[in-house]
């Protein structure tokens, strides 16, 4: 349904041009043109969310800029846009959360740039930054930070990330499921064959449809 929301959306901008729902439109819009890969209109409207009269907006418009340019194999352009940001004073937890994406957006372009030490380095910034209440952002950093640590051979340091997300976060499910799965392959590495058992009986039982329980080979 994304073309008849986007239609709905642009009728509503036309009809009501000053409604103080034009600026969530215009984000919502956007992130509809960014499903399609229509970056053109979907750049439009996060410029148009730029103007928006608070400065949460003006961040959040840079940090889908960037996840733009990242789609697009562009990822000079991405951090260029999402540099200048980590500088910003925040004022509230909702721009520190912004902030906080930004840098785990950041940690993704430099793990597609290989620089796997810059990528540890925006992670833990990361970690040290995002509110409390912005489990999902945290969970995603772990995950990330467990994953670069894996790639470069520092197993404990894996581990520990990745067991952040299987005591901490567990309501996110999907994080949870690949937590576990790579919980089972570590311990596994590092000779704790009962916690690896464990760690793969958990899944199984949890997800047993997760793409990470079928890797296991159920």
């Amino acid at each position: 349904g994304v073309d008849e929301a986007i239609a709905r959306l642009e009728e509503f901008d036309r009809e009501n041009p000053d409604s103080r729902h034009h600026f969530p439109s215009q984000e919502l819009l956007g992130r509809l043109h960014f499903e399609k890969k229509d970056f053109a209109k979907a750049a439009s409207a996060f410029d148009q969310l730029a103007t928006a009269p608070w400065p949460e907006a003006t961040l959040q418009s840079a940090v889908y800029h960037a996840r733009m340019f990242r789609a697009q194999n562009k990822l000079d352009e991405a951090l260029a846009r999402l540099n200048p940001l980590q500088t910003v004073q925040t004022e509230t937890p909702e721009q520190e959360l912004i902030l906080a994406e930004a840098l785990l957006e950041k940690a993704g372009c430099l793990r597609e740039q290989n620089q796997r030490d810059a990528e540890v380095e925006a992670l833990e910034q990361v970690i040290e930054r995002a509110p409390a209440s912005s489990g999902s952002v945290l969970a995603e950093a772990y995950i990330a930070l467990g994953d670069a640590h894996r790639a470069t051979q520092k197993p404990k340091d894996a581990l520990v990330a990745y067991l952040h997300v299987e005591l901490l976060f567990a309501k996110h499910k999907e994080l949870h499921a690949r937590a576990l799965y790579n919980l089972s392959q570590l311990w596994s590495e590092l000779g704790q064959n009962e916690r690896s058992a464990a760690a793969q009986s958990t899944l199984k039982t949890e997800y047993p449809n997760s793409p990470w329980t079928k890797k296991l080979g159920y």
